[in-house]
C-alpha cells in the first residue's frame, strides 16, 4: 500500500491488519482492502468511509475558500505547505498518535508512529484529495474558486511591468506579445508545479506547463481580434448624419488622416492666407496632394476638382479688383469726379468761389523775398501759360509803384502753385529723374503756402482748395497718381508730394494711384499677375501704406498674398509638364490591351487555372476594395473643394477633426477590452487546464 494511503488513514484513525510484504504494489493494496474489510465486519471496527455527499454545486464555504486559495500561483502551493507544517507541527500536542498496524498480525507494532515528515506528507496528500473531491461534486463552484484564485496573484500582478509582459498584455507587436504570453505563463506555470512537488519534465506534452503555455499564447491573440475587429467594425460603419454622411469609411480616413496635427486655429490661419479663394484642399500639404491625387485620376472627381481650380484662376481678377475697391478707394471716372466738383460748387460754393477769384493778396516781406525764387523756377510762366489757356490771364507786373496798387489775386498764386507742381512733375518724369530739383521746388512749393497762409487772404483761399478745385488741376492729380507706381521715387519722397495737396487734390491723387492698378490689370492678359506683383513688392507696400492707410493696405496686401498662394495651388493641383498631355493624348487614341481569354490561361497541371479569375475570392475581394476606393474619390472631392467661406466649412472640419479625436477614444476603450480578454484568458486559464487534466485523468481510471 502507498504511503500517502497508509498516513491517511492513520489520520482518520483508522486502524487495518497488516499482511507480509507482497510481491507487487497491487497485490499490497488488494490483500489491505480485504482485510479492512474483513476486520470491520468481524470485529466490528470503525473504519473511515467518506460520508455520502449532495452532489450539486451548492458549494460549502470551507471547500470553496481551500480550493481558492489552493489555486493561487506559486502562492497557493507555498500557503498548503506551510498548513500542512502547522499541522505536522502540532497534530502530536492535540491528538495521541497511535502506530502502525502489523500487516500480519493486526496488532500495533510499538516505536511505529509517524515522524514529522510522515503527518506532513499525510497532511498534504489529505488537502489535494479534499481539493479533489470538493472539484467533482461541485463542478461549477470549483471552477469559480479557481478562477478566483488565480485572480488574486494575476490581476496584481498585470499592473506591474514584468508582469504585463508575462501576460502578454505588452509589446510592440502581436508577436512579442504571444512569445511573451506564452514564455511568462510557462515560467509561472512551472514554478507552480515545482511548488506542488510535481515534475513538469514527467507530466507530457498536455501537462499543465504546455497547457500554460498555450493559453499564454492563445491571450494575446484573442485580444487583439476583439480590440481590431471591433476597430474595423467601427470604422465602416456609415455616417448617417453630418457633413461627412454618405461618405464611406475609405473616403473619412483619407480627410481624417490629411488633417492629422491640425487644429481649428491652424485650420482659420489657413482661411486667412488663402482668403476668399479658400478651400479644404488648401489646409496644408497632405489636403493638396489629396486634391492632387484626384485631379490626375481618371472618374467624375477628376473633373470636380479641376473645375475648381480653373475657376479659382479666371477669377483672380475680378477678385483683385473687389479688393482694391474695398481697400483703396471705388473707382470713380475722371469725368464723374468733375462733375461732382462742379456740382458741388453751384450749390453753394459761388460766394467762396467769386472771393478766391477777385480777393487780392496783399505782399508781406517774406512773400516779396519768394518772388526771384519762384521767377527762377519757371512758375511764373507757366502759371502765365494755365491762367491764358484758361481765358483767365494774369499781369506778371506785381507790386507796382504808384496809388493803384496791383496785388495778385489768391487765384494768381493758385495758378503758381500749379506751376510749381508741373514744374515738379517735369522733374520726375525725366528718364533719368532729378530728384534733387523736385525735392527744393517741393520746398519751395511748401514756403509759398505757408506764407500765403498767413495773410489775410490766406484763409479764404485755404478754404477755397479745400471745396472746389479746377477741372484741368484735377486731371494733373490723377495723372500724378497713375505715375505712382511707375516712378521709382521713395516713400519719403511721395510723402513729401503729399503734404500740401488740398482735400480734392489729394482724391484725384488717389482716384489716379487706383486707376493705375486697373490699367495694369486690363491692359495685358497676365494683368492680374502683374499688379499682383507690383503691389507687393517693399516700395509697393509702402505707397499702399501712405495713401490708404495701414489697416486698409495690410488688407489690400493679405488678399493679394492670397492670390499667390491660391495660384500656386493651381500649379501643384491641375499644372504639369508638357510630356504628360502628350503622353495621355497618345494613349487615348492607341488600341486598348486586351487580357488573355480563359482558354489560354487554362494549365492542366494547375487545377486552380481551371476556376476563372473572376469567380476567384481574391478577384473578387479585391474588386470590392476597388470599388470602394473609386466611391470614396467621388464622394470627398466636393469636400475637398468647399470654400473657406462656405458656411458649412467650420462645420466640415469640426466633424473632421472630432472624428479623429472620436475615434482615438475609442480605439483606446477597445484596446482596453481587448487587454480585459488577454487578461479573463490568463486568468481562467488554470481552470480550464484543471478541468481538462481532471477530466483526463477520470477517463483514465476508468
Amino acid at each position: 500500500m502507498t504511503d500517502d494511503s497508509i498516513f491517511d488513514r492513520y489520520a482518520r484513525g483508522t486502524k487495518a491488519p497488516v499482511s507480509a510484504v507482497p510481491a507487487n504494489d497491487d497485490d499490497v493494496f488488494a490483500k489491505y482492502e480485504r482485510k479492512a474489510e474483513a476486520a470491520a465486519e468481524n470485529k466490528s471496527e470503525r473504519i473511515y468511509v467518506s460520508p455520502a455527499r449532495p452532489r450539486g454545486d451548492v458549494a460549502n464555504a470551507s471547500g470553496f475558500n481551500n480550493r481558492m486559495v489552493s489555486s493561487i500561483p506559486v502562492v497557493g502551493p507555498l500557503f498548503d505547505k506551510a498548513t500542512a507544517a502547522v499541522g505536522a507541527t502540532i497534530q502530536p500536542l492535540l491528538v495521541k498518535p497511535k502506530g502502525l498496524d502489523d500487516l500480519v498480525t493486526g496488532k500495533t507494532r510499538p516505536g511505529s508512529e509517524p515522524n514529522w515528515s510522515d503527518r506532513y506528507q499525510a497532511n498534504l496528500a489529505r488537502q489535494d484529495e479534499a481539493n479533489h473531491l470538493y472539484g467533482e461534486e461541485h463542478p461549477l463552484a470549483s471552477m469559480g474558486a479557481d478562477v478566483a484564485g488565480s485572480g488574486l496573484a494575476l490581476g496584481p500582478l498585470s499592473q506591474t511591468a514584468i508582469g504585463a509582459r508575462m501576460m502578454g498584455l505588452a509589446g510592440k507587436s502581436l508577436g512579442a506579445r504571444v512569445y511573451q504570453g506564452a514564455a511568462g505563463m510557462g515560467v509561472l506555470e512551472t514554478a507552480n508545479q515545482v511548488l506542488k512537488g510535481n515534475n513538469p519534465l514527467n507530466q507530457g506534452f498536455v501537462g499543465p506547463v504546455p497547457l500554460a503555455m498555450a493559453g499564454g499564447a492563445a491571450g494575446p491573440i484573442a485580444g487583439e481580434a476583439l480590440s481590431s475587429g471591433a476597430n474595423k467594425l467601427m470604422e465602416w460603419l456609415p455616417r448617417h448624419t453630418g457633413e461627412l454622411a454618405g461618405v464611406n469609411s475609405v473616403g473619412r480616413n483619407m480627410l481624417v488622416n490629411a488633417l492629422e496635427g491640425e487644429t481649428p486655429a491652424s485650420i482659420a490661419e489657413a482661411g486667412r492666407r488663402y482668403g476668399r479663394s479658400g478651400m479644404l484642399a488648401d489646409v496644408n500639404q497632405s489636403t493638396t496632394d489629396l486634391a492632387g491625387g484626384l485631379a490626375d485620376i481618371p472618374g467624375p472627381h477628376k473633373q470636380v476638382v479641376r473645375d475648381a481650380y480653373r475657376q479659382r484662376a479666371a477669377g483672380q481678377a475680378d477678385r483683385i479688383m473687389q479688393s482694391l475697391d474695398q481697400n483703396t478707394v471705388p473707382y470713380v471716372p475722371v469725368s464723374d469726379m468733375t462733375r461732382a466738383i462742379e456740382k458741388a460748387r453751384s450749390s453753394g460754393a459761388d460766394p467762396l468761389y467769386n472771393q478766391f477769384r477777385t480777393m487780392a493778396v496783399q505782399p508781406t516781406e517774406e512773400i516779396k523775398s519768394l518772388m526771384p525764387r519762384l521767377e527762377k523756377a519757371g512758375a511764373f510762366d507757366l502759371a502765365e501759360e494755365l491762367s491764358g489757356i484758361s481765358g483767365k490771364p494774369i499781369d506778371r507786373k506785381f507790386f507796382t509803384g504808384g496809388p493803384q496798387k496791383e496785388y495778385p489775386t489768391a487765384e494768381t498764386w493758385d495758378y503758381i502753385k500749379r506751376g510749381l507742381d508741373r514744374r515738379i512733375s517735369q522733374a520726375l518724369d525725366k528718364t533719368k529723374p532729378d530728384k534733387e530739383l523736385a525735392r527744393e521746388l517741393l520746398n519751395l512749393k511748401g514756403e509759398l503756402l505757408s506764407e500765403i497762409d498767413k495773410t489775410p487772404a490766406g484763409k479764404v483761399w485755404r478754404q477755397a482748395r479745400e471745396k472746389f478745385a479746377e477741372h484741368t488741376e484735377l486731371l494733373h492729380q490723377i495723372e500724378e497718381g497713375q505715375k505712382t507706381f511707375a516712378r521709382n521715387t521713395r516713400y519719403d519722397e511721395l510723402a513729401h508730394e503729399l503734404t500740401n495737396l488740398s482735400t480734392p487734390e489729394r482724391a484725384a491723387r488717389l482716384q489716379g494711384a487706383r486707376d493705375a492698378i486697373q490699367q495694369v490689370i486690363e491692359n495685358s492678359t497676365r494683368g492680374d499677375t502683374t499688379a499682383r506683383n507690383m503691389l507687393l513688392s517693399r516700395s509697393g507696400r509702402q505707397k499702399l501704406d501712405l495713401l490708404f492707410g495701414q489697416k486698409r493696405a495690410e488688407q489690400l496686401i493679405s488678399d493679394l498674398e492670397s492670390e499667390v498662394l491660391g495660384k500656386g495651388k493651381v500649379e501643384n493641383v491641375i499644372g504639369g509638364s508638357q510630356t504628360t498631355p502628350k503622353r495621355e493624348r497618345v494613349g487615348a487614341i492607341l488600341p486598348t490591351p486586351s487580357e488573355m481569354g480563359y482558354v489560354s490561361n487554362l494549365d492542366f497541371t494547375r487545377p486552380a487555372s481551371f476556376v476563372p479569375d473572376w469567380m476567384k475570392p481574391q478577384t473578387i475581394m479585391e474588386g470590392a476594395r476597388a470599388q470602394r476606393y473609386s466611391d470614396a474619390y467621388s464622394q470627398i472631392a466636393p469636400l475637398l473643394t468647399r470654400k473657406m467661406e462656405d458656411p458649412s466649412f467650420n462645420a466640415l472640419t469640426r466633424e473632421l477633426l472630432s472624428d479623429r479625436l472620436r475615434m482615438t477614444d475609442l480605439r483606446k476603450r477597445l484596446d482596453r477590452m481587448g487587454q480585459a480578454a488577454t487578461l479573463a484568458i490568463g486568468v481562467s486559464g488554470q481552470a480550464l487546464r484543471n478541468k481538462l487534466l481532471d477530466g483526463a485523468a477520470t477517463q483514465g481510471s476508468r
